[in-house]
């Protein structure tokens, strides 16, 4: 057994091997690889379960790790009021596999959520309030926070595991940025493990009229509704083959001849004003489509898709790099990123798929409904499962995917029309809030 030490701004705390409740071993393999193993790890990892932080809605805690901490643990404190006797809730429903004590973990719980996954709670301040063979439901409480075993500091100790094999805890779908102890910076996320399906973020739109100005609209996901129209009186120049968003107020587009241009975006509030760069960033892209995923940017031209790692919010020609280019067969009519790592796309047969592109390795292709979407010639993601897809017609229909990482379409389904008819901008793209 060996002890950690954690240097905070309030207290040191003192964490041990966690034995039975937490059993060490390397984090899960990328798809791609040679081995069985690895492949059906690939397979579950594409099937994360939604996760929400572990704590009542609208909480707001700091997640963090210290050197000599294992990669993946996170510690959490609240970022109001005292930690102790909080109450601990289940990330996602489950069954409960293990409830004991350890010296390290103190009194700790083990939840089984299916495909692989499971989530462990330690240093709780009493035995768990569930028992081993129990089921559980996403925001149950199943605990309350401690200071038990090797702590010196009322916290919880959370982990994520994939096959038993710890790896980077997601909540809400975003990644919790905590994966190497010494390396990690700490960081404040808001729970969203409510009663009701986690509220979901406004979804910026961007596009671009036949006539070249730029267009920016507002969709409540709530309502289902455009609460906000603005479009610029100058024009970009030239009618983009290619458009996205890298967040609210920069854009990339390619133009005909294959240049790649920045836009950015002054204001798009009373009125949309914007600057594009003079001369291209870059020559040479020629991709139909484009996509960002908050890290990576990703594109298919000819049949082939490609990524590039984007290294600033607003990048010149040496901040995209790095391509790696993936095998042929990427006919697609549409194509956006719902989560990082994650694309959605519509074949050129009408045909709505999804893909898992990891870090290494060949992406993972999921067909979610064959051969349905063949009147939709734009689809983009609002994050959080929800979609936006515009109609030959002009019409905008949101598309709720009650969990959009199980590779399934099974629980897709559909809202009432944004707008019946209008949306005939020349292309579109959404602000990807999944990331903010």
């Amino acid at each position: 057994m060996r002890t950690l030490r954690y240097r905070g701004a309030a207290a040191a705390i003192t964490v041990a091997c966690l034995g039975l409740l937490a059993p060490t071993a390397p984090a899960a393999a990328d798809p791609g690889t040679m081995s069985e193993d690895a492949a059906v790890t690939a397979v579950a990892a594409a099937n994360r379960p939604l996760f929400q932080l572990p704590f009542a809605c609208g909480d707001k805690w700091r997640l963090g790790t210290y050197p000599g901490h294992d990669d993946y643990d996170i510690d959490m404190f609240p970022v109001v009021g005292e930690a102790l006797n909080r109450p601990i809730l289940a990330s996602y429903g489950g069954k409960v596999v293990n409830k004991g004590y350890t010296n390290g973990g103190g009194n700790g719980v083990r939840i089984d959520h299916g495909n692989g996954w499971h989530t462990l709670y330690l240093h709780m301040v009493a035995p768990a309030s569930v028992n081993e063979g129990d089921s559980v439901s996403r925001g149950q409480q199943i605990g309350k926070v401690g200071n038990t075993g090797s702590s010196s500091a009322a916290h919880l100790h959370y982990e994520q595991l994939l096959n038993g094999s710890k790896t980077e805890s997601y909540f809400n779908g975003s990644p919790s940025g905590i994966t190497d102890d010494g390396t990690s910076t700490s960081r404040v996320v808001e729970s969203r493990n409510c009663a009701t399906v986690a509220p979901r973020d406004p979804v910026g739109v961007y596009g671009v009229l036949d006539t070249g100005e730029l267009y920016y609209a507002v969709v409540d996901p709530t309502t289902h509704k455009r609460v906000h129209t603005v479009t610029s009186t100058d024009k970009i120049g030239f009618l983009p083959k290619a458009i996205v968003a890298l967040n609210h107020n920069t854009l990339l587009a390619t133009s005909p001849a294959g240049g790649l241009y920045r836009i950015d975006v002054i204001t798009n509030k009373a009125s949309l004003q914007f600057n594009r760069t003079a001369e291209a960033l870059e020559t040479g892209w020629t991709h139909e489509l484009l996509a960002f995923d908050g890290a990576y940017l990703y594109g298919v031209a000819n049949g082939h898709l490609m990524r590039y790692v984007v290294s600033r919010p607003k990048p010149t020609d040496v901040s995209i790099g790095q391509r790696t280019v993936f095998g042929r067969g990427y006919t697609l009519s549409t194509l956006t990123a719902i989560a990082p790592k994650r694309l959605l796309a519509v074949s050129n047969d009408g045909s709505l798929l999804s893909y898992y592109v990891p870090k290494t390795g060949d992406p993972s292709r999921y067909e979610l409904k064959p051969g349905r979407w063949s009147s939709v010639n734009q689809l983009i993601s609002g994050g959080q499962g929800y979609y936006l897809g515009r109609a030959d017609n002009g019409g905008l229909r949101p598309y709720i995917d009650a969990d959009p990482y199980d590779g399934n379409g099974d629980d897709l389904t559909y809202g009432p029309w944004v707008d019946e008819r209008g949306w005939t901008q020349h292309l579109i793209t959404a602000v990807p809030t999944y990331n903010d």
